[in-house]
């Protein structure tokens, strides 16, 4: 336990400001006699505030706690209060606090100059002072003491003035339990560990809100990566059948292109048809002219030149409208093919419209998409991520 083996004051209360008086304490107790007036409540004023750094009651700041420089027969007088204890572990330790009251022209002026703690190391018997500008040496010496400050000042150390304070109103009562055995310190560790157990469990509820939001989003850009691979491959087929579509309206055009050429061609026999079928007019009608001029009588041709004459104009004839019929078929055939080819090229056109009018369609899903995803990996922070993905993926061109 913690000891005071020696107090030293001068200058405090009664107390010359000349000479320093020292005393003792002895083990395992120390009594104090002396008459009226002699100085020991001022002792315990001393021991007090060597401890706790508190000025007695009704000193007024400290003017009647110091010798009056009046009756000192000076302006200025300087008091000292030096206390040597060890603590529980048995090192000693020495505070000093000086004090200082002047007179001016029209009342007292009190200040407290310096409070300085001297520790020595035990083992190697190094000092360390610390003075008040370095630590708060009024928290520090009750805790070297192992005792509180309210111990220190209403229990140990209790001025005779306020030693009643056990017969006092209930709630001074209860505010001085309460320093002692340090309830309030209690109280607000509790309503703290309170707090802070709200705080975090409504941490902890949020956490796991976000965490639920995340996953959520995790989820719906899952479900997007999976919309995108569906929709890339459909792409895919798009591509394949728009090239596919492109080799059959290029197979239609050459067939239709074909088909312009015989048509043409059927056009040149149609015209040379009807060129023969003029020239044929004209030969008939010479012939008729002919026939019409030939005499009476009996011709220069025997019968059988004649009749070689006739076979070999009926073989011509008979070649010229087997030609003409053969010229009119193919015409006909013609007509046909560039009718079909018509068709089929119109019915590509059409076809041809309709990919591009789904490959337009298809972007714009994609851009759809695109721009979700931009907004949920900018939710993710997964931005430059999402930027290489789509710029490996390719875009349809219609």
């Amino acid at each position: 336990m913690c000891t005071i083996e020696k107090l030293l004051i001068k200058g405090i209360r009664s107390f010359s400001p000349e000479n320093e008086q020292a005393i003792t304490f002895y083990k395992p107790i120390t009594l104090i006699v002396g008459a009226n007036g002699a100085g020991k409540t001022t002792i315990i004023e001393a021991l007090r505030n060597a401890c706790t750094g508190e000025l007695p009651p009704n000193c007024r700041q400290g003017h009647s706690f110091i010798m009056d420089p009046k009756v000192a027969k000076e302006t200025e007088v300087k008091a000292l209060v030096k206390l040597r204890f060890r603590t529980a572990a048995g090192q000693p330790v020495v505070i000093t606090r000086l004090f200082q009251l002047t007179q001016k022209k029209s009342q007292l002026q009190f200040k407290s100059l310096d409070a300085t703690l001297l520790t020595a190391d035990k083992s190697s018997g190094t000092q360390h002072a610390v003075s008040r500008k370095c630590a708060d040496i009024d928290r520090a010496v009750p805790a070297m003491m192992g005792v509180s400050k309210a111990v220190l000042e209403n229990v140990i150390f209790v001025h005779q003035e306020e030693s009643s304070w056990p017969l006092a109103e209930a709630k001074v009562l209860k505010d001085k339990f309460d320093d002692i055995f340090a309830a309030t310190k209690y109280t607000r560790a509790v309503e703290s560990l309170r707090k802070l157990r709200l705080e975090k469990a409504q941490g902890l509820r949020e956490a796991k809100l976000m965490a639920e939001a995340a996953k959520n989003r995790r989820e719906q850009a899952l479900a997007l990566a999976k919309d995108k691979t569906a929709a890339m491959e459909r792409a895919a087929a798009a591509e394949r059948g728009i090239a596919g579509e492109e080799k059959v309206l290029k197979q239609k055009l050459d067939e239709l292109s074909q088909a312009e050429e015989r048509v043409a061609a059927a056009a040149a026999a149609a015209v040379r048809v009807r060129d023969a079928q003029a020239k044929l007019e004209v030969v008939e009608r010479r012939n008729h002219e002919l026939y019409d001029k030939l005499p009476s009588g009996d011709l220069d041709e025997t019968d059988e030149e004649l009749a070689e004459h006739l076979v070999r104009f009926e073989a011509d004839l008979d070649l010229m409208v087997r030609q003409r019929e053969r010229w009119d078929t193919e015409a006909v055939a013609a007509r046909k093919d560039r009718a079909a080819a018509v068709a089929a090229y119109e019915a590509a056109l059409h076809r041809h419209g309709q990919v591009v009018t789904a490959v337009l369609q298809l972007n714009e899903g994609i851009l759809d998409r695109d721009f979700c995803l931009y907004g949920i990996a900018g939710e993710l922070g997964l931005i430059p991520e999402l930027i290489r993905i789509i710029a490996k993926s390719p875009q349809l061109d219609p």
